[in-house]
């Protein structure tokens, strides 16, 4: 395997001479609660889908949740992590953008990195929206617990979304005076190091702290013979900090949060696997390809020949303060306050570099694409939420307003080479500079009431939220033109819940979501940039149960969906402004469901699995027909990008027996999901069926020792693992730059072997 290399340099073997040299000094702490309780059932999960905590199994929504040793053993560092465990969700990273995510729930999302364009899934840290997908896959630093909501979140979540949210929540600083200290080594010359220090009680002040520190660094996935190992594509190296602190003062508490996260390296590969006859024969003149091939052949993917780029920087940061008055034992007034930034300096090669060809002006460097070292993305963001949280007998609510605003602008410059003919090129290029800014206004209320008629088993839910949205945006680049827009929405949410037995609840939901319009700055001259709201209606039915003395867990959920003016974002690559592209605003409907379970079936043997099933179908997609320009319904030919029909999981871990106070643990986990389109259809993007993604599984497992005593106090931890250990070829990208006569695919990563010590105090 190439770059496989376990080496200890210098962040790691500092953490490790600090644990070593520290020895006596600090007392041990305990390690995270096991998925299993002491007498071998299941153990519950809090979660705060309804902004309050509440147990997973009486919580009548469709969310997965993963605790903090979950997390870990597992060894989700960043959200796109998640798509191999949660069903009905395509997370990964953006290939083209360090820290950016494409996120796909119930088979809706968006991979567009423009500003002026919103996700409808949101993230959320602390509570605190992310507004940009550009900037929403950054390292995590030791999470408490992510939730995972499927479906429109209409009511309670910040800004209003048709599909989903990824709720992240950071941890608390710890009671007593604690230390932590990771490292690894793994494939890839990839080595990290991270420090967290609790401080526990600060004296009598009612203050408490926590403070990590993470340094990862890599070499690129994928050869680049035009570049040294540490500029490949893929090569990384991350700065992460992040700290907390926590006050409780009789019914006052609060949590002053900050993270920081600096990101250098380069983006993933794009390989050019499809190209029209006259660009494989136009290209294939150019001296430096020595005779090959502009193309690579799609099943190979260990080198793929590049122009050298700049590294990417991009650097995000965030505070978040939540203040909690306990106004009464059953009221209570809670204020979320956010501010989040981001910068990120963005260029990405899609060609190899040094290319001659003849072009009007004469021999000179051509290229198919690639956006230039120039590229420049920047944004910030205020939020402010404040809540009335009540909690009685046989009723509780929660009502509250919610301020948003953000400003942001990008610089964006392409070049590219248009064929006139066999044997001539010309030279252009394009950008898409623009800034934006855009302001949310919300007011919510929702409540729910158990009839003690019913002795409590009923409970009904009830929830509605007024938007209001204004987006402004002011461009220069491709087209020079400013606008302003506003809009409103009303969403409601409805829900029964019937617990059954204490083991056993059935639910039903309506409820509604909405995605606000706005402007697709990428698009060209004589092209619709504006789009309309994006509104969805769902019904949904589940069941969560515990059977066996809690022994086996079995959730489900059934949906259907409608949407209306869904946002449909397509790249074109027009031959005229090479980058081009619009949003369609399309008619849809989605059904499916979700199944998952955790069994206990013998002491220390802990099994788990997931599926889930989407069916999307557009109902009416409109295009001009080629030839005529008149608008025709291409609803029958036309595929929901980025998202897999089928997604499935299963997953194990034995604790084996006691080596002294070692304890041993093996993990494995699969996960497979069916095949993908990365566009809609092939009337704009004729490699649309040639690029797409195949169905594939990834393997994973982990060999565990822990407890490792190191003197008294002191505890570690050792993990050997590995992920995709059947090195499974998948793409997680494809681009068709239509018109310019080519196409291509980013590839996931490769096989990877490593190894972490963590040691506890």
């Amino acid at each position: 395997m190439r770059g496989l290399r376990l080496e200890v340099r210098r962040p790691l073997g500092l953490a490790i001479g600090a644990a070593l040299f520290a020895g006596e000094a600090f007392a041990q702490q305990e390690t995270a609660p096991p998925a299993m309780n002491a007498d071998g059932a299941i153990q519950d999960i809090v979660v705060t889908a309804r902004r309050r905590e509440e147990r997973l199994q009486e919580t009548p929504v469709a969310v997965s949740a993963l605790p903090a040793q979950s997390l870990e053993r597992l060894r989700i560092d960043q959200p796109d992590k998640l798509q191999n465990l949660v069903p009905n969700l395509a997370s990964q990273p953006m290939p083209s953008v360090l820290g950016g995510s494409i996120a796909f729930i119930r088979g809706v999302g968006a991979q567009e990195l423009l500003l002026s364009v919103d996700s409808p899934v949101g993230t959320y840290i602390d509570g605190v929206y992310v507004a940009r997908n550009v900037s929403a896959n950054l390292n995590l630093v030791s999470p408490a617990r992510i939730e995972v909501l499927r479906g429109p979140q209409g009511t309670l979540f910040g800004r209003n979304t048709s599909g989903g949210a990824i709720s992240i929540t950071t941890p608390t600083p710890k009671e007593g005076f604690a230390v932590e200290l990771k490292g690894g080594a793994s494939s890839f010359a990839e080595r990290y190091g991270q420090v967290r220090m609790d401080t526990g009680a600060i004296g009598e002040s009612g203050l408490s702290a926590l403070i990590a520190y993470q340094h990862r660094e890599r070499h690129g996935y994928v050869d680049n013979p035009a570049a040294p190992s540490n500029r490949d594509p893929g090569a990384l190296n991350a700065e992460t900090f992040f700290g907390k602190l926590h006050g409780q003062w009789g019914g006052l508490t609060a949590d002053y949060s900050f993270d920081y996260t600096d990101l250098r390296g380069q983006a993933l590969a794009f390989q050019i696997g499809y190209a029209t006859d006259a660009v494989k024969n136009y290209y294939g003149q150019s001296p430096s390809l020595g005779g090959n091939s502009l193309v690579v052949d799609p099943h190979y993917r260990d080198v793929v020949p590049l122009q050298p780029t700049d590294r990417q920087h991009t650097r995000a940061w965030g505070h978040a303060l939540t203040l909690q008055l306990d106004l009464t034992d059953q009221i209570k007034i809670k204020s979320i306050t956010g501010y989040r930034k981001f910068k990120g300096r963005q260029p990405v090669a899609f060609a190899p570099g040094g290319m001659l060809g003849r072009t009007t002006t004469g021999i000179a460097a051509v290229t198919p694409f690639a956006a230039d070292d120039d590229t420049f993305r920047r944004q910030h963001q205020f939020s402010q939420e404040v809540q009335l949280l009540g909690s009685f007998r046989d009723f509780n609510f929660v009502a509250g307003g919610y301020y948003f605003k953000e400003k942001g602008g990008e610089i964006a410059p392409t070049y590219f080479t248009v064929l006139l003919g066999p044997s001539l090129g010309l030279n252009l290029t394009s950008a898409t500079n623009a800034d934006v800014s855009a302001r949310s206004l919300a007011g919510f209320a929702q409540a729910s009431v158990k009839p003690a008629a019913l002795d409590g088993k009923l409970e009904i839910t009830a929830g509605i939220r007024y938007t209001s949205d204004r987006k402004q945006i002011d461009q220069t680049r491709p087209v020079t033109r400013a606008d302003t827009r506003s809009y409103e929405n009303v969403s409601y949410n409805v829900s029964l819940g019937y617990q059954v037995t204490g083991d056993a609840l059935l639910y039903a939901r309506i409820g509604t979501g909405y995605r606000s319009g706005g402007f697709n700055a990428r698009a060209g001259t004589g092209v619709s940039f504006v789009f309309k709201p994006e509104k969805v209606r769902t019904y949904e039915g589940g069941f969560k149960t515990d059977w066996l003395g809690r022994r086996l867990r079995l959730n489900g959920a059934g949906f259907y969906t409608e949407y209306d003016n869904l946002q449909v974002n397509q790249y074109t690559g027009t031959s005229g402004a090479g980058g081009s592209g619009f949003t369609r605003n399309a008619n849809a409907h989605i059904s499916g469901f979700e199944l998952e379970a955790i069994a206990a079936p013998a002491r220390g043997l802990t099994l788990n699995g997931s599926v889930g099933y989407v069916k999307a179908v557009f109902d009416q997609l409109a295009y001009p027909a080629p030839g005529t320009g008149v608008l025709t319904n291409y609803a029958s030919v036309s595929h929901f990008p980025y998202v897999p029909k089928w997604t499935t999981h299963v997953g194990g871990q034995y604790d084996l027996p006691e080596i002294g106070a070692v304890k041993p643990a093996l993990l494995i986990d699969y996960s497979w999901r069916s095949g993908q389109y990365f566009f809609p259809n092939s009337l704009l993007n004729p490699f649309n069926d040639q690029i797409r993604a195949k169905g594939y599984g990834l393997l994973n497992g982990s060999i565990v020792l822990s407890a490792i005593p190191l003197g008294d106090r002191a505890r570690a931890e050792i993990t050997l693992w590995t992920e995709n250990l059947l090195d499974r070829h998948y793409r997680i990208q494809g681009v068709d730059f239509g018109a310019l006569g080519f196409a291509g695919n980013v590839y996931g990563v490769p096989r990877r072997l490593g190894v972490d010590l963590k040691i506890s105090y």
